[in-house]
């Protein structure tokens, strides 16, 4: 990808890119299966830009509740404000910005 941006320590990147706009769609249950497939990536890349996301404070994670024991709990996550604007932002889409 040519012309790559840097928003925030974050570089432009092709899974970068389609992760940010499955997270700017903020559809429900969003979790890291969802994403990953969304994505088209490993988890196991989608978990590495999740962490870095998190670590920067552009999304927020949610543990899911009243699962019963012994089922794995899933974990949603949402762009916060400024996640949404840097997003926005690293993807060129300045009439979307606030």
């Amino acid at each position: 990808m040519s012309g790559r941006r840097t928003v925030d320590g974050l570089k432009q990147t092709a899974t970068l890119s389609r992760l940010l706009e499955a997270l700017l769609k903020d559809l429900p249950d969003m979790n890291l299966w969802e994403l990953s497939r969304s994505v088209g990536a490993p988890a196991v890349r989608v978990t590495s830009l999740i962490d870095k996301l998190e670590d920067r404070r552009w999304i927020t994670g949610e543990w899911e509740t009243g699962v019963p024991e012994g089922v794995a709990r899933r974990r949603f996550y949402r762009l916060t404000p400024i996640g949404r604007t840097h997003a926005l932002m690293l993807l060129r889409r300045y009439d979307d910005l606030p």
